[in-house]
């Protein structure tokens, strides 16, 4: 699965340049994964917890 999702990463990485927004159930290391991806490919990076935030909603 590691490596599935990276690949998928990267993908992303070299072929959009739209935002990326990661959605999923509770606890299965979606934080994880963006802060490994994000060490790994860019010297910048910010993490948003946009569950967290009132008002906002997705469509």
């Amino acid at each position: 699965m590691y490596r599935t999702a990276m690949q998928e990463l990267e993908t992303w990485k070299n072929q959009s340049h739209k935002p990326l927004l990661i959605l999923g159930a509770r606890q299965t290391g979606k934080s994880w994964l963006m802060d490994e991806f994000g060490r790994d490919n860019y010297k910048n990076v910010i993490h948003l917890q946009l569950e967290k935030t009132p008002g906002i909603t997705y469509d």
